[in-house]
């Protein structure tokens, strides 16, 4: 289970996040499922999971909105069983 925290940049972004949820959720699952949850236990792959989030919102978020000022992800909870 994996909880996520978005940081945009004006009510805009929030705006097209509410409205691209399910799409966004779509990726993301699509994205957490196809990783390795050997590699997920480090750091290091936490981080790489990370970036791919960042990447696939940016890319939904301006494809859909017309851009993307999405500055950051926080895991704000990350269970493994």
């Amino acid at each position: 289970m994996i909880a996520i925290t978005f940081l945009v940049e004006g009510a805009d972004m929030v705006d097209a996040l509410k409205k691209n949820e399910p799409m966004i959720r779509n990726n993301l699952l699509m994205l957490i499922s196809a990783q390795n949850a050997e590699e997920l236990k480090t750091r290091e792959g936490k981080d790489k999971l990370r970036a791919g989030i960042q990447e696939s919102v940016s890319a939904t978020l301006t494809k859909m909105a017309g851009k993307s000022r999405l500055k950051d992800i926080y895991f704000t909870s990350f269970v493994m069983q």
